[in-house]
This record gives C-alpha cells, sequence and structure tokens, in this order.
C-alpha cells in the first residue's frame, strides 16, 4: 500500500513538473504615494482627469496611495494565459478607508477571451486624451464591473479575411445616477481584408 502512495505522489510531482516547464508565471506588486495640492478648492483638470478614478476633483490636498498587484500564467504547449489583478487606493484627505479601484480575471484560449471583474484600460498618447480614447472606457472614472466574451484579437477566416469580435455587459455604479442599476451593454464586430502589414 505504501508503495501505491509513493508511486502516485511520484507520478503527481512528474506531471506538476511537465506542467511548469510548460508555463510561465510572472507577478508585479506596485506600490506608490502621491501629494497633490491646490490654492483653490479644485485640483487643476489634468491632475485629477485619465486618473482611473483614484482622485477626487474637490479638495486643496490629496494624500494617495497605491497597492497593486496583478499576475499572469502562460502556457504556450496549450495558447492559454489567465491574468489577475487588484488595486487598493486610498485618499487620506478624502477618504477614511480603502477603496477597491481594480479586480479582475481574465482567461485567454487560442484566440477566444473571456474576461469579469473590474480592470481599467491602458492609457493612450500619455494621457493626453480627455477620454483615453473611447467614451466606454474612460479612465476619469474607477472602472465598472464587466463580464466581457470576445476574440483575443483577429480570428483567420480564410486566406485575407479576419473578424474580431466582443460581447460585454456593464454594470454602471455611481451616486449621481437618474436610474438605479443601469447596465451598459456594449458589442462590436470589426472585419479586416489583407495582412496588417500590407495598406
Amino acid at each position: 500500500m505504501k508503495l501505491a502512495i509513493y508511486f502516485s505522489l511520484f507520478f503527481l510531482y512528474i506531471q506538476m513538473n511537465e506542467l511548469y516547464a510548460q508555463a510561465v508565471s510572472e507577478q508585479h506588486l506596485e506600490v506608490e504615494t502621491r501629494s497633490y495640492s491646490s490654492s483653490g478648492g479644485y485640483l487643476p483638470f489634468w491632475l485629477w482627469a485619465n486618473q482611473k478614478g483614484m482622485i477626487a476633483e474637490q479638495g486643496r490636498f490629496h494624500q494617495l496611495s497605491l497597492l497593486k498587484y496583478t499576475g499572469a500564467i502562460t502556457d504556450t504547449a496549450h495558447q492559454l494565459k489567465l491574468s489577475y489583478g487588484v488595486s487598493l487606493v486610498s485618499d487620506l484627505t478624502t477618504r477614511s478607508t480603502l477603496q477597491l479601484n481594480e479586480a479582475f480575471l481574465s482567461i485567454a484560449y487560442k484566440k477566444v477571451l473571456l474576461k469579469i471583474g473590474e480592470q481599467a484600460a491602458e492609457t493612450q498618447l500619455n494621457g493626453l486624451s480627455a477620454t483615453n480614447g473611447d467614451f466606454n472606457y474612460s479612465n476619469n472614472s474607477r472602472p465598472y464591473p464587466s463580464l466581457l466574451l470576445g476574440t483575443n484579437g483577429f480570428m483567420h477566416l480564410f486566406k485575407n479575411f479576419s473578424f474580431s469580435a466582443v460581447y460585454e455587459e456593464v454594470l454602471i455604479r455611481d451616486q449621481y445616477e437618474y436610474i438605479k442599476n443601469p447596465n451598459l451593454h456594449h458589442k462590436n464586430l470589426f472585419l479586416r481584408w489583407g495582412t496588417p502589414n500590407k495598406l
């Protein structure tokens, strides 16, 4: 009986080593603190805009602290990528407790992407756009909780034709909303003829 248990554990150990040999794991931890001050009762627009809702517009002084943890596990043999992250924000001037700013999990398998949670869009053009290039994903407020199913980039149907599609349901939470718990429905379909490295 002991021999069978040892053999099973040894077999499990070999299988786990094979799995880890194909998978690449990465983690990032970010700790940041910033101070903002203004002579008036409001911060200038470009100090609080495109900050993912972390900084309040009102107030003369803000001491902002950010703790962000992100990670990803990539299995190249099975074309699988698991991404996750969470970020906590505290503004000692305007908020007495920590605010959960981001919490997300995404799974990309080959050309299919599933994402759930609150994830801010990557900042475009070094934050020079007031809407970050998209009204749905503007970084002027906290990211909204959403469920997204779509393609991971463009999928080829045949030689010169490919497509990209997204279906997403978003729950909008805002203290100034007219309608209680409104939803944002977002979907798109892009068609592409030709290859991306040619005109």
